[in-house]
């Protein structure tokens, strides 16, 4: 006895067999072009998110009014210009073609800008190094409250305007960036990693002012903003 005969559907067929071969390859143009939107809509998306992301940070040596009357204020500060965080990997400082290592590195060369007149400044600083830092954001790395405008302002904007800086930091997607006052006027350009710096600057102050007050002493933790006098 035998069974039912089971029928195999085909595919539609008009009759005209270069029409049905013009509708199969206009369905394989069509699925093309769907996955080349689905690939370029990806990336577009990607760049997108990327670009809202974006981190754009620079340093510089800036002279404001001091916290008292009568005072000046020397700072360097890490700004993030940028629509997203980064994180900042080195900082490098000079004055001129001088590297400038430190804290006290660089009260030595505020003091050299003012002909060598005894430095009575209060000290101020933030770690930046291996911080992240907002969009936005302006961190005070280093800061000389100094007492005597009339004195002090001049030396203060003479190294302000020396100032060379180099900042190295990655964003949210590792992507880095080096930021040179010496080169692309300033602009950052893209790198594959942070290099290691020629000359980083030692952002941690308590480890500085240690330093020098005891060579061969053992290094704390850093302390509250404190007071110096060169």
């Amino acid at each position: 006895m035998e069974g039912p005969e089971t029928h195999v559907p085909h595919a539609p067929h008009t009759g005209h067999r270069w029409w049905d071969f013009a509708i199969g390859g206009a369905a394989m143009v069509v699925s093309l072009i769907s996955l080349y939107v689905a690939v370029h809509h990806g990336e577009i998306m990607e760049k997108l998110v990327a670009a809202n992301s974006w981190p754009n940070i620079d340093a510089s040596g800036n002279v404001v009014e001091g916290r008292l009357p009568g005072s000046v204020r020397f700072e360097v500060a890490v700004r993030n210009n940028g629509v997203g965080p980064a994180r900042v990997e080195s900082l490098e400082l000079w004055d001129g073609t001088t590297p400038i290592r430190d804290a006290a590195g660089l009260a030595a060369r505020l003091k050299l800008a003012g002909g060598g007149m005894p430095l009575s400044a209060r000290l101020e600083g933030a770690s930046i190094i291996g911080q992240v830092v907002g969009a936005r954001e302006n961190v005070k790395v280093v800061a000389f409250d100094g007492s005597d405008a009339a004195r002090w302002g001049l030396p203060m904007v003479q190294l302000a305007g020396q100032l060379e800086t180099r900042v190295c930091y990655c964003s949210v997607f590792d992507e880095c960036y080096v930021a040179d006052s010496r080169a692309n006027h300033g602009r950052a350009e893209h790198v594959e990693k942070c290099p290691a710096p020629a000359a980083a600057f030692d952002d941690d102050i308590g480890r500085t002012l240690l330093a020098r007050q005891a060579p061969n002493a053992a290094v704390t933790a850093p302390t509250p903003p404190a007071s110096v006098a060169k």
